[in-house]
């Protein structure tokens, strides 16, 4: 299936903010409920294991996506305790409320505005980007990765979509689990009217469910990945991939890192 640059409602300048937040929020709940990422702790821990850090920094966060609980499952695997930092364009500080305390004492929020292909040098760790490479173009695609090589910083690029027949069809139902998780959304106090509001005028899972498509068709499989990173590596650096199917959802990473210093998993 050929890659298209296809759009996102929540994208585009005239989508209404409400709609836009409550796309993210919807996937925020989404995502802790099925916790697909899960499959990812192992790798995580393992690159920032190789690499002697304890530091994540996330890109392109939007309202904090699976890291806001699978800090824990990667502490597991690490056995040391983790810090991450979550960047964006648009810093978004409020998703900060549906953390609980234990998550607030190992996730923030940095307050300015962070450019995916210019990251500050003090946000220095393993680079993160979760559901958020597919809405580049490939110019911006090989800025970010070479910003990463240029700047010494290990990259993990996970995609919870495929271009696939069967990615479209999972990614489409993306709205369906929005209302379906909507009870569970934090804060608390929040979740009924979300449910309501979900159920009586269903505008955000629709959404969701056309951006999930959109989604599976402007994704960058591995390979494809790989090629962007492959003339911009510098000697001793590497690029591997690795993916899953964590209940049916087809789930991938793309690791773009430096020689390790130690063994994998040692």
């Amino acid at each position: 299936m050929r890659r298209f640059q296809a759009f996102e409602i929540m994208d585009l300048p005239g989508c209404p903010a409400w709609v836009r937040a409550g796309e993210v929020d919807a996937l925020r709940t989404l995502t802790s409920v099925v916790r697909v990422h899960r499959a990812t702790a192992a790798l995580l821990a393992e690159v920032l294991r190789a690499h002697g850090e304890r530091r994540v920094v996330d890109l392109c966060s939007g309202g904090i996506g699976p890291l806001a609980w699978l800090w824990r499952d990667v502490e597991n695997h690490l056995g040391k305790s983790l810090q991450v930092t979550c960047t964006d364009r648009y810093p978004q500080l409020r998703a900060l409320d549906a953390l609980d305390d234990e998550s607030r004492q190992r996730v923030c929020y940095h307050s300015e505005p962070v450019d995916a292909g210019d990251v500050p040098v003090e946000l220095g760790g393993v680079r993160t980007i979760f559901e958020g490479f597919h809405h580049f173009t490939p110019a911006l695609a090989e800025r970010v990765v070479g910003d990463a090589v240029q700047k010494g910083a290990p990259l993990v690029i996970v995609e919870a979509t495929e271009r696939s027949r069967w990615g479209f069809l999972v990614a489409s139902l993306a709205g369906l689990g929005a209302i379906m998780s909507a009870p569970l959304s934090r804060p608390r106090h929040r979740a009924a009217f979300r449910t309501a509001r979900d159920l009586i005028f269903p505008a955000v899972p629709l959404a969701l469910s056309i951006d999930g498509a959109m989604s599976a068709l402007r994704t960058w499989t591995p390979t494809e990945i790989r090629a962007i990173a492959a003339p911009r590596l510098a000697p001793g650096w590497r690029v591997r991939s690795c993916s899953w199917r964590p209940l049916g959802v087809p789930l991938s990473a793309v690791v773009v890192e430096p020689t390790p210093r130690e063994p994998f998993g040692g």
